[in-house]
């Protein structure tokens, strides 16, 4: 196969999976809307059993956007025998949902450890556009270390899922666009 023929046909392989479609994002992002997308961008992940938004968005939520009920990896490091014979396993997570110009820092997601005693969840997960800065990814980093479960999706995650998901690209045009060359 020529260099050309291989090129075409990753082109055409790339088109079908939308690999080769851009994200556009307006201006100024929504907030509401925004966390609408991440709910049904949610519902869509494998091992969501369910979600649940916890109100609208400038409603006092005690850091809590939505709750998902998601099935997850166990801590290897901290599996008992029988835990080992099932290594993956229902939690409840906390979902937090920011928009910022530039980052979401540590300052805009406060009290995580305190948050998630409160309701008695075990996970965090937050869902930050464009970026989190690293003080903030430091943070997660030592929740994770202490035994709680964190992660996070930021531009690239959200991007990687509209791609694979163009449906929901489309209902939420008026966020983003997927764009194709």
């Amino acid at each position: 196969m020529s260099v050309d023929a291989w090129q075409e046909r990753n082109r055409k392989d790339a088109s079908i999976f939308n690999f080769s479609a851009r994200c556009v994002w307006g201006e100024q992002i929504d907030p509401g809307r925004f966390e609408e997308l991440a709910y049904a961008l949610l519902q869509e992940e494998p091992g969501v059993e369910w979600l649940r938004a916890t109100g609208t968005v400038r409603d006092r939520d005690q850091g809590r956007d939505l709750i998902a009920r998601w099935i997850l990896p166990r801590d290897r490091q901290r599996l008992n025998e029988k835990e080992a014979e099932a290594p993956f396993a229902p939690r409840d997570v906390i979902v937090q949902v920011k928009t910022r110009q530039r980052t979401v820092g540590k300052a805009d997601v406060r009290d995580v450890r305190d948050t998630l005693e409160r309701h008695g969840v075990s996970g965090f997960f937050l869902i930050a556009f464009p970026n989190i800065s690293n003080d903030l990814l430091n943070y997660l980093g030592t929740l994770r270390s202490q035994g709680y479960w964190t992660d996070w999706w930021t531009r690239q995650q959200l991007e990687d899922r509209l791609r694979r998901n163009p449906h929901i690209a489309q209902l939420f045009s008026d966020l983003v666009d997927l764009v194709t060359d």
